[in-house]
């Protein structure tokens, strides 16, 4: 198992922050989460030392959200947000986003800025 940990989702890529909001302004913010995505994946891949999953099949994620504060957000919401994380987590490992099943999402405590782990493999 490869484990990932990604900042939480920016808030204005909750889908309830987003609507009415011209797709433009939210581009930076859509490739700096790719990006981050990307960045983290491959350099927590480089440092791997166990059994690496096998990514010729479904990939099973699961999905720890660390909250920043005790504000309630609906589950579908945060996966939704980690969309573009999720892009560059599944570019850095040569997959198919598509792939990613199942995802099992799980809430984790609060910590201070918030942050999502993501387990790749069992």
């Amino acid at each position: 198992m490869i484990r990932i940990t990604l900042p939480f989702p920016a808030p204005e890529l909750f889908p309830n922050r987003s609507k009415g909001r011209h797709w433009a302004s939210l581009s930076a913010v859509r490739a700096s989460a790719l990006n981050a995505g990307y960045t983290l994946t491959y350099q927590a891949v480089s440092k791997h030392r166990g059994p690496w999953p096998d990514l010729t099949k479904d990939v099973p994620l699961t999905l720890t959200f660390c909250q920043p504060d005790r504000r309630g957000r609906d589950a579908d919401n945060m996966l939704a947000a980690a969309k573009h994380l999720l892009d560059g987590v599944a570019t850095a490992l040569t997959v198919n986003d598509k792939r990613f099943s199942p995802i099992t999402i799980k809430r984790g405590e609060v910590v201070k800025g918030g942050a999502l782990v993501v387990e790749v493999g069992e």
